[in-house]
């Protein structure tokens, strides 16, 4: 029986998630977790409510409150309102609530995986600097009007993974760099890596999560391509890391100062681990959807 608040008889929530109705990820987690908790779907501001009183802060949901205080922990994902609505006014100014709701937990309670600015702090081609001291990196150009660097073998990709006005998206692709000359666009190019497998390994608390996935030839050189035109759930299996690759990624997570996201790698054929990226907040469910590696329990386990 959970305590009741000033008589109501609601129950205390220890846990704030912030994100949308609409994230499977979240739904997984929420399967595991055995702490009351309170989510706040920012698509849906009709289902709770926060009231701030002279230093008192409250969350509540139905039954459920949060008490904002040294004992509340807050997990952010994927929370982005879109203005579908019309109207715009009212959801900047749930935004705004939200943040400072994140903020104040962020101040005196506990934040649980990585704030949703991390990149606006450390960019892609900072990380990568940092990762060139423990682990082996692509030769790398990234420019602006101006001629890319001498790469012979190439990849180009996308900084923000935004969509083109006809919806589609930008993939990691071979190209002749040649071709690409001076542009107003910015280009974001990598060595070529000849790859016989993708290795991603999620980060919860410090524990290591890594799975490969086989590459077959004449495949998409981009996994999400790959992935979204034939779901496989049995492509990505538990693979351990060698204790020295352990060493070195601990090491960059250290320098990174973070204990939770995603790292995408590559392992070439002769054995040899290349980074490509740390996504902060990367999506984990399509890796251990039935938790057969205990991921999602793990992560249940550790947003407490």
């Amino acid at each position: 029986m959970w305590p009741s608040v000033d008589g109501f008889g609601l129950a205390i929530a220890l846990l704030l998630i912030i994100t949308r109705s609409d994230d499977p990820a979240v739904d997984l987690v929420e399967g595991y977790l055995r702490s009351s908790h309170i989510r706040i779907n920012v698509d849906e501001s009709d289902t709770w409510s926060f009231n701030y009183s002279d230093g008192a802060w409250s969350v509540i949901q139905g039954d459920k409150v949060c008490l904002i205080d040294k004992s509340t922990r807050c997990w952010w994902w994927k929370a982005y309102l879109e203005d579908s609505d019309g109207d715009h006014f009212r959801n900047a100014e749930v935004e705004y609530m939200v943040r400072e709701i994140y903020a104040e937990v962020g101040r005196v309670g506990k934040i649980v995986g990585n704030p949703p600015h991390f990149h606006q702090k450390l960019g892609k081609l900072g990380i990568l600097d940092i990762a060139r001291d423990f682990l082996n990196v692509p030769v790398t150009s990234a420019v602006f009007n101006h001629q890319l660097g001498r790469i012979d073998d190439a990849i180009v990709k996308s900084f923000a993974s935004e969509t083109f006005s006809n919806s589609k998206v930008l993939y990691t692709t071979r190209v002749d760099l040649e071709n690409l000359k001076t542009a107003s666009n910015p280009w974001f190019a990598q060595q070529y890596i000849e790859a016989s497998l993708d290795l991603t390994i999620y980060v919860v608390g410090g524990e290591f999560f890594s799975f490969r996935r086989d590459r077959i030839p004449g495949k998409t050189i981009d996994w999400r391509k790959e992935q979204l035109e034939d779901i496989n759930r049995d492509a990505w299996v538990l693979d351990p890391l060698a204790e020295y690759e352990s060493t070195a990624i601990q090491g960059f997570l250290r320098a990174l100062g973070v204990e939770w996201g995603r790292l995408d790698l590559l392992r070439d054929k002769d054995g040899k681990l290349w980074f490509l990226e740390f996504n902060a907040n990367g999506q984990f469910g399509f890796l251990d959807e039935i938790d057969r590696a205990g991921l999602i329990s793990s992560i249940a386990k550790y947003l407490g």
